[in-house]
């Protein structure tokens, strides 16, 4: 048994491959009850030369090898005090600020126009590439690609970095410049500055504003190994760790964050140069939720929407309809076969037994949702946010257990053979799937509407099917840009476009398209069963409208004698005779009957 990490390697495959045992890896199971939630991974039929490692350890960052955690947090950082004035004050003139430039492409044969570095110093978390070379222009003269120390110290002041009085300029700078050419080049300026304001971020009046509710998982893999921590318990030194050399992808899943607490956000944003829009769209979630897919120059983001059933044991009932729906299609099917009459209503199935079957079904789903992926440069790196906690809510989107416990950790894993595309594919096919039970339930839905329509006639609920439609639009507003997303934008590019990626990207493009196929379907299913309702309506109206009519009918011969022996006239015999009322009420009966039996049988009106 091995807590929050575990360890796969070749000799683990191979010694499955020769006992045929593809059994390896037991799924992880995960503690939903508490907040202390910790993966147990049980690795059975394995023999490994080497011992699991019972610890979690992350190994140190080698940009700036001399230039340590500790001496990061040393830096004094006054960000909030840093003004404009003092800015120009210390990096110079408004004319030699002019005559330094640099471009954003790193094309220097052209100036480009200079910002206000008052603007490129905020916001705090943003260290993307293209902003710190622009800062780093700032303070390099004529554009060059390297500073003297002293620039470095005048450009650390412009934006708040101080060297305590306790620590020596030159012996923190030393550290910084790992060359030893005497000048810090552009790269030790970004990673500098990304160190100290992750440091920053790490000091203690900062930690104590975060909240448990929130789980970092990491797992690193090539084709013959991999090595998962979940959840991460030292947060310090995996922001300040890197990818070991072995692992081809290494995975980021953070779920649980909100607006107020970003702060395990900031700190990712900080590590992997997150470009603040994308930062601001993950944070920002509107009610609108929207695919979209972004190149920026540190990475690639996408945000897709995440429909799911409402609670996981909706979830189940959904899927008990989907098959119960199933097998009486298949037993209709049969009885064709069979040439049995088919029964309007199966065995069984009353209409209290609908009702209750469609009272299930009257909630299906959440709020949508939304997925952020964000994918590194150098696409090897992959990042997920959810802002659900799956630890702590058990309806929440499980993309770890998805991805990870049902693909990722089993010894024939198709995912860890390919690069961080295959990965995003991969959770995108996640996302995908929740969508599935969603579409597929209508069928059952619609088909026990149709019973109980018949069944009930006018009185039956039409909001039910109004409820249908608002959730079949609520559905298609997901299925449809998901559809554009998949074939217009991420088929288009290169990462997607080749080899194993570009074939099952095709297989989600063909289950989203017919996903949609299969919404037009309930749309029409939907307005059959409007259409029936209104012919119901219809004709149980025409059918009262009938009924007064042949009632009135009747009525009338009665109407015409009582107003002929209702006149005034004073001579009217059967007024006077001793049986004129009885032989009154025989002649209309007579006359009732006779209009009956014309209207009855030969005119069949009734």
């Amino acid at each position: 048994m091995y807590n929050r990490a575990f360890w796969i390697d070749l000799t683990c495959l191979k010694n499955m491959a020769n006992s045929n045992d593809y059994t390896s890896l037991k799924t992880p199971t995960a503690s939903r009850s508490g907040l202390t939630d910790a993966f147990t991974i049980e690795v059975s039929h394995i023999v490994a030369d080497g011992a699991a490692p019972a610890v979690e350890s992350w190994d140190a960052k080698a940009a700036l090898p001399k230039f340590t955690v500790e001496d990061a947090m040393n830096m004094e950082w006054d960000y909030a005090n840093v003004t404009k004035k003092d800015v120009q004050a210390r990096v110079g003139s408004v004319k030699e600020l002019r005559a330094s430039y640099g471009s954003e492409f790193g094309d220097h044969h052209e100036k480009e126009t200079k910002e206000a570095l008052g603007v490129l110093l905020d916001p705090f978390y943003d260290v993307t590439t293209g902003r710190l070379r622009r800062m780093f222009h700032h303070f390099s003269p004529q554009g060059k690609d390297a500073v003297s120390y002293d620039e470095f110290q005048h450009g650390l002041h412009a934006l708040g970095i101080s060297v305590p009085a306790t620590v020596n300029f030159k012996d923190f700078v030393r550290k910084v410049d790992t060359n030893g050419d005497n000048s810090i080049g552009l790269d030790e300026f970004i990673h500098c500055v990304q160190m100290i304001k992750q440091a920053h971020l790490f000091k203690p009046d900062n930690t104590n504003l975060v909240t448990e509710e929130h789980v970092l998982r990491v797992v690193d893999y090539s084709p013959t190994s991999i090595h998962a921590v979940a959840p991460v318990t030292k947060l310090q030194s995996f922001m300040f760790s890197s990818k070991p050399t072995w692992a081809s992808v290494r995975w980021v899943h953070l779920a649980g964050f909100n607006k107020q607490d970003d702060l395990n956000l900031r700190r990712l944003a900080i590590k992997y140069q997150l470009h603040p829009l994308a930062l601001d769209d993950c944070l920002n979630q509107s009610d609108k939720i929207r695919c979209k897919y972004e190149h920026y120059e540190d990475h690639t983001f996408l945000a897709i929407p995440v429909l799911r059933p409402l609670t996981a044991a909706k979830r189940r009932h959904i899927d008990a309809c989907i098959d119960d729906h199933r097998q009486t299609m298949f037993n209709k099917r049969q009885a064709l076969v069979r040439e049995d009459s088919l029964q309007t209503l199966p065995a069984g199935l009353t209409e209290a037994a609908l009702e209750a079957k469609l009272d299930d079904l009257k909630i299906l789903m959440r709020e949508p949702e939304q997925l952020c992926i964000f994918v590194t440069k150098a696409n090897d790196e992959v990042l997920s946010v959810q802002a659900d906690v799956d630890t702590v809510d058990a309806s929440a989107f499980a993309l770890w257990d998805a991805v990870f416990d049902h693909n990722m950790a089993k010894s024939y894993s198709k995912l860890r053979t390919h690069g961080a595309s295959f990965l995003v594919l991969s959770l995108v096919g996640a996302a995908v799937d929740e969508l599935v039970p969603l579409v597929e339930v209508f069928e059952a839905k619609f088909e026990a509407l149709g019973y109980l329509v018949r069944l009930q006639g006018i009185k039956f609920d039409v909001k039910r099917l109004a409820r249908a439609k608002k959730q079949l639009v609520a559905i298609e507003k997901i299925v449809r840009p998901l559809v554009d997303l998949v074939a217009d934008q991420l088929l288009d590019q290169d990462e997607f476009n080749k080899g194993d990626v570009k074939s099952y990207l095709r297989d989600v493009k063909d289950r989203l398209k017919m996903m949609a196929t299969d919404l037009r379907d309930h749309q029409q299913s939907l307005a059959n069963l409007v259409e029936e309702d209104k012919q119901i309506r219809a004709q149980s109206q025409a059918d009262v409208l009938y009924t007064v009519s042949v009632v009135a009918a009747c009525f009338l011969p009665g109407t015409f004698m009582t107003g002929v022996y209702g006149m005034n006239f004073r001579n009217i015999p059967e007024l006077h005779t001793d049986y004129g009322y009885f032989v009154w009420w025989g002649v209309l009966v007579f006359v009732v009957a006779c209009l009956l039996a014309y209207l009855k049988l030969y005119k069949h009106w009734i």
